[in-house]
């Protein structure tokens, strides 16, 4: 499994519970029906980004990381 750079994930979820994990490049965001902030940090400049529950990776290209919808 690739690396990603990105040591840890915290999730903000106004008056939710809410989880993220990260493993390589592969971001598990464990959260209710609603649009939270996603934040990726320990690889350089923090990574953010507004998620709705699912499956997402981490996309590396020229431009830097981002955070798409995954598998």
């Amino acid at each position: 499994m690739a690396d990603s750079g990105y040591t840890s994930a915290s999730v903000r979820c106004p008056g939710h519970r809410a989880r993220a994990t990260l493993q390589g490049t592969v971001l598990s965001a464990r959260i209710p029906d609603a649009l939270c902030t996603v934040r990726l940090t320990g690889g350089g400049p923090p990574l953010q980004a507004e998620l709705r529950p699912g499956r997402y990776v981490l996309s590396q290209g020229g431009g830097g990381a981002q955070i798409v919808p995954g598998p």
